[in-house]
């Protein structure tokens, strides 16, 4: 696929976000002033949870935006959360210094997401907590729908970038988080309920050990890449030993992985099968057999 492929995806997912965000503001309520004040405190906990996100692969992250986005949805199911959503990522993606691309990419489709959800919310009876319980069938549904455009949007771009179907990619996505997006539809609900109740302060005093348990699981990924990288220089200094195999041990891994995914195994073990076929050669480093990898006979 070609870059071409890629800007094709970003526009269509840009242009249908902000047509539908236009569309379904104008026929919404208008937000009232409590509902401004959740849209503004929600939008610097999102932007600092998109800040705290870590790249996963070259093409996606990881990232807790989404429970300040769909907190604010169920508070103000209006023009405010749409607002919110856009100036976090926006605010956050500019910080990083992110490409244009991708800030309009990023952007459109957690837009494209948070409109779908409020939709959905607010066609199935759901108003914002602030007035009444939010119907559980309308959560539900709103939550799941926020997820599913997400991943869907995200799938696609990848897709285009790396080749492939998007079904894929949307499937491999779905099934890697299905554990996380369950445990976080509680998290949702208490967190936007928590507001109501208690207001912005303690709110925030909520949300603080929430960054701190991203900002830990960053570091954690970050030790994981560095492992990765020495694992690199391992095989570097195996293969320098016997110049003949060199690139042999990353093809083991590519074709190890290509075959565990393609039989249905868990992404973890199949990581761990790939780690094992990189390293299957290890006992070349010891200096004992490198007379024997020398030598120019049979």
């Amino acid at each position: 696929m070609s870059k071409r492929d890629v800007a094709r995806v970003v526009q269509l997912v840009s242009t249908v976000s902000v047509c539908l965000a236009l569309s379904a503001a104008a026929s919404w309520d208008t937000p009232e002033g409590p509902e401004w004040v959740a849209a503004g405190f929600f939008f610097i906990f999102g932007t600092l949870a998109s800040l705290l996100g870590y790249q996963t692969t070259q093409s996606t992250s990881g990232t807790i935006g989404f429970l300040p986005f769909l907190s604010i949805a169920l508070i103000a199911p209006n023009a405010a959360a749409l607002l919110a959503v856009i100036a976090s990522v926006v605010v956050s993606e500019v910080v990083a210094r992110k490409k244009i691309q991708k800030v309009l990419f990023n952007t459109s489709q957690q837009l494209l997401a948070e409109v779908a959800a409020i939709a959905l919310y607010r066609a199935l009876g759901g108003q914002s907590i602030l007035n009444q319980g939010p119907p559980v069938s309308a959560f539900l549904a709103m939550v799941v729908v926020f997820f599913v455009v997400n991943k869907l949007a995200v799938s696609a771009v990848v897709a285009a970038d790396k080749g492939g179907k998007t079904k894929s990619y949307f499937f491999r996505s779905m099934r890697g988080s299905a554990v996380y997006d369950v445990f976080a539809f509680p998290l949702i609900l208490l967190f936007s309920v928590a507001y109501r109740e208690f207001g912005p302060s303690w709110s925030a005093a909520f949300a603080l050990p929430m960054l701190g348990l991203r900002q830990l699981y960053k570091q954690n990924f970050a030790l994981q890449k560095i492992n990765e990288e020495l694992l690199q220089l391992m095989v570097a200094a195996i293969e320098a030993r016997d110049p003949y195999t060199s690139g042999h041990s990353q093809r083991v891994q590519r074709y190890a992985r290509f075959i565990a995914t393609t039989i249905g195994i868990g992404s973890k073990q199949t990581e761990r099968i790939a780690t094992a076929a990189l390293l299957h050669d290890v006992g070349k480093i010891h200096e004992e057999f490198a007379p024997i990898l020398r030598k120019s006979s049979r």
